[in-house]
């Protein structure tokens, strides 16, 4: 039995009812908080849509709500000092850190910015928002020539950094978004602080003061850290020495070397000892800190495979851990999902299993999800970059196979760390993406600006920030009104967020049709897509619905008609280029209608199969009507299709040309269009190893 990482297990998930709960917060008005909840624990967080009593008193602030079901949220993930300026005073804090015309400086988002820019995010169809650490950073490095805007370089762990407001406007973005039924995450890190220290010539493990050198030493306002004991930064200094804080090393060479990604520096960045007791001990503090004090409801954990596996189990599981801390303060599912940057190769889950690693065991739990990186990586490499369907419909079956819990763990197509998606995929390839991550099981994840179709990866949403501009919160864009469809579709169906999922076709051959099925209490829906940008033949879809069975449109790009399965549930269509097709099935199915449809067949003369072709060649059969019109499909591309007909006698012929250098596999079928039949699959093979033209080009 699959083990549910919130306790309890899958197959119970799947068969409980929602628990439907009313209840009535401080400090909200006008209130209708039905909440589905499948923990058993009463939710009194209220429904999307409300709002919060602006003139709320700081005592009376709704700071801790039970935990939500996470497999049903969608989170909009921001980057505070690149979303939205809504204090501009407290943009330049006079370290020469501020320059939002440059990406390594500070562009001037905040707290309040994103308070004001909360009805944009929920119109949206977003349930929770994802910010990174919103903590005390280094706010600029000589060493690096680059500033803390980011979050990633602690300098304080338990204060507001002051270009993101007060400790004040954090609890009232929490008090905000749980007056609207909405969640907060917030990103930590514990593998590192800032750049502070490194070494000036060769390290030497055994003498590690040796060639040891502060970077910011001259710095007059952060030349250490803030917070003890993490300003015991230098390794000179016997006390420093002894204390142990951080790792005394230079940055990783060898990613693959287990004790240079626990122990080394990631870049340049003071690596935490998170063996010392110490350190887990004041982590644990600050983190749950935020929890108590400000009513966190999620982490997303930063760098989790630079931490050793023990150090997480203690940080969560001890008892005065994490989890026990959330727990306490009524967030009995308390979400930590974290960053294990990995991809697998085609055909192959070791990503999926490093991933899956941190999850830790029954006996040493770690954290009770992780980001799915491997999926990330195989939605660009098939969806944008135009690899087979068949290795994305592999690492969908993966992603449901290795995961303890695939319904609570976080997918996303782009985000702060990543190229773009839109910096080489097109608008469509990404509404293909996006509905990928809404159809399955799993938590989507929406990268800001996403939604308004920016292409670099660190832009800022607002006029004045780095490439902001106008115009940057339009409600109206074509990617924001299609995402607001998907939160809306995936809202409204619990099918998709509780449903099992089946795998029913993909293409091994290149872009083409990828199709999979959901299921849950009876409801079904299927998902089918053209990765291609040509038009392609779906032949005969085994869908596990009956003959006859009307499939009416949920969702779609590019076709929106009913469909009627054919003989034993199969669905024969043509899909236009990048199509995307959501269905489900209404009403009962009849009986087709026997027709020549059904009735014309085809045969070959011999078979291709494993064969392989250096040359043109020609293939031959008959179908079962004279002087038919035909067309060859080859690798399914209707727009290349090539016309031809069956003589007096129902026999056919045609050639196929074989130009492209190299080895490869296709696949071809005889279409009779008029009728909607086509003959069974073939495959086949071309090999050309010498080209056909050569030349030389001087290269002045």
């Amino acid at each position: 039995m699959t083990r549910d990482i919130f306790g309890g297990n899958l197959a119970k998930r799947a068969l409980l009812a929602p628990l439907v709960v009313v209840a009535l917060l401080a400090g909200c008005a006008d209130r209708d908080s039905s909440v589905t909840d499948t923990s058993g624990v009463t939710d009194t967080s209220a429904a999307p849509g409300n709002r919060c009593d602006s003139n709320t008193g700081s005592d009376d602030l709704v700071l801790h709500v039970p935990s939500p079901d996470w497999s049903e949220q969608v989170i909009y993930f921001l980057m505070t000092d690149r979303f939205n300026d809504g204090i501009p005073e407290n943009n330049d804090q006079g370290a020469g850190e501020y320059a939002p015309d440059k990406e390594a400086y500070w562009s001037g988002g905040d707290i309040q910015g994103i308070i004001d820019k909360l009805d944009y995010i929920q119109s949206l169809g977003a349930t929770s928002v994802w910010i990174t650490p919103p903590v005390a950073n280094q706010w600029w490095s000589d060493n690096d020539q680059f500033s803390g805007y980011h979050g990633y370089w602690a300098s304080h762990f338990k204060k507001v950094d002051q270009h993101y407001g007060t400790l004040d406007d954090y609890k009232r973005l929490s008090h905000e978004l749980h007056c609207r039924g909405m969640y907060l995450v917030q990103d930590i890190v514990a593998n590192h602080t800032g750049v502070f220290f490194g070494y000036d010539g060769e390290y030497d493990p055994a003498d590690t003061a040796k060639n040891f050198v502060l970077f910011e030493k001259d710095d007059p306002l952060q030349s250490t850290p803030e917070m003890y004991p993490y300003n015991m930064v230098d390794r000179h200094d016997p006390e420093h020495a002894n204390a142990g804080i951080y790792n005394w090393t230079p940055g990783i060479v060898d990613f693959s070397e287990l004790d240079q990604q626990y122990t080394y520096q990631l870049g340049s960045l003071a690596d935490l000892n998170t063996k010392n007791p110490l350190v887990l001990r004041t982590l644990k503090d600050a983190y749950s800190y935020w929890i108590e004090e400000v009513g966190v409801d999620a982490f997303r954990v930063d760098t989790v495979k630079y931490v050793e596996h023990e150090f997480w189990h203690h940080f969560f599981n001890d008892e005065d851990g994490i989890f026990p801390t959330a727990k306490a303060a009524g967030k009995a599912h308390f979400l930590a999902f974290g960053e294990v940057f990995e991809s697998s190769a085609a055909f192959d889950n070791s990503g999926e299993h490093k991933v899956a690693s941190y999850l830790g065991t029954a006996e040493n739990p770690e954290l009770n999800s992780n980001i799915g990186f491997p999926l990330y990586f195989e939605i660009d490499r098939v969806l944008a970059g135009g690899n087979p369907t068949s290795q994305l419909a592999y690492r969908l079956q993966q992603h449901m196979e290795v995961y303890p819990d695939p319904f609570v763990i976080p997918n996303f197509v782009d985000n702060h760390d990543t190229k773009r998606f839109l910096s080489a995929g097109s608008v469509a390839a990404i509404k293909q993406a996006l509905s990928v991550i809404f159809t399955i099981p799993g938590i989507p994840i929406l990268y800001q600006g996403t939604e308004q179709g920016l292409k670099d990866t660190r832009q800022a949403m607002f006029a004045g920030g780095y490439l902001g501009s106008e115009g940057g919160f339009d409600q109206q864009s074509e990617l924001y009104r299609f995402i607001r469809e998907l939160t809306e579709l995936r809202s409204g169906n619990k099918v998709l967020t509780h449903g099992g999922m089946e795998q029913l076709a993909a293409e091994d051959s290149g872009q083409g049709v990828l199709a999979y099925k959901r299921e849950y209490q009876g409801d079904s829906v299927l998902v089918i897509m053209n990765s291609a940008d040509h038009g392609i033949l779906v032949n005969g879809l085994a869908t596990g619905y009956d003959a006859g069975q009307v499939l009416t449109p949920l969702f779609g790009e590019g076709d929106g008609n009913e469909l009627i399965t054919g003989p034993a549930g199969r669905l024969t269509l043509e899909l236009p280029g990048r199509a995307i097709l959501i269905v489900q099935p209404a009403g009962t199915p009849s009986d087709p209608t026997p027709d020549t449809t059904l009735q014309l067949s085809f045969t070959f003369d011999g078979s291709l199969d494993d064969q392989v072709f250096a040359e043109d060649f020609s293939i031959s059969g008959s179908v079962g009507r004279a002087n038919t019109s035909l067309k060859l499909i080859i690798d399914g591309n209707l727009d290349r299709a090539k016309a031809f007909a069956s003589d007096a006698q129902g026999g056919w012929k045609t050639s196929i040309a074989v130009r492209n250098l190299g080895e490869a596999q296709h696949s071809l079928e005889i279409y009779a269009s008029e009728f909607k039949a086509v003959s069974a699959r073939q495959t086949y093979r071309t090999r050309i190893v010498e080209p056909t033209h050569t030349g030389a080009v001087t290269d002045a």
